[in-house]
C-alpha cells in the first residue's frame, strides 16, 4: 500500500506553461464539492475564490473537462486523469497532498 502514503485526491487541469500549482490556479471554472472537506482547506488556504475561480458542482463525469478549456475539475489522481489521457485529452494533476492536506 506504498502508492496509498500520501491521499489520492486532487484537481485536474489543462497542462499549461509554466505548469500550474495549487498556488497559481486562477480564473478557471472548479467542479468539486465545496462542502468536501479538503475543498474547504483549498478554498481557505489559496484565497481561490479572490482568484477568479468559478465553483459549480461537480457530476462525475470528465465531459465538461473534455469540452471546455478553461475547467478544472476535482478528481482522484489514479481514476479520471486516465480516463481523460484515453479519450485523447490531456490534463495535469495538483495532487491535494501538496498543500499539507492529507
Amino acid at each position: 500500500m506504498a502508492a496509498m502514503q500520501e491521499s489520492p485526491f486532487c484537481l485536474i487541469v489543462k497542462p499549461q506553461q509554466p505548469p500550474l500549482t495549487l498556488e497559481t490556479l486562477a480564473n478557471v471554472t472548479l467542479a468539486a464539492g465545496t462542502e468536501i472537506p479538503y475543498m474547504t482547506f483549498l478554498k481557505h488556504k489559496y484565497q481561490l475564490e479572490s482568484k477568479g475561480i468559478q465553483f459549480v458542482p461537480y457530476n462525475g463525469s470528465v465531459a465538461p473537462f473534455m469540452a471546455s478549456e478553461n475547467f478544472a475539475q476535482q478528481g482522484y489522481a489514479f481514476s479520471e486523469p486516465l480516463h481523460i489521457r484515453e479519450l485523447g485529452g490531456q490534463c495535469e494533476v495538483l495532487l491535494v497532498s501538496a498543500s499539507g492536506y492529507n
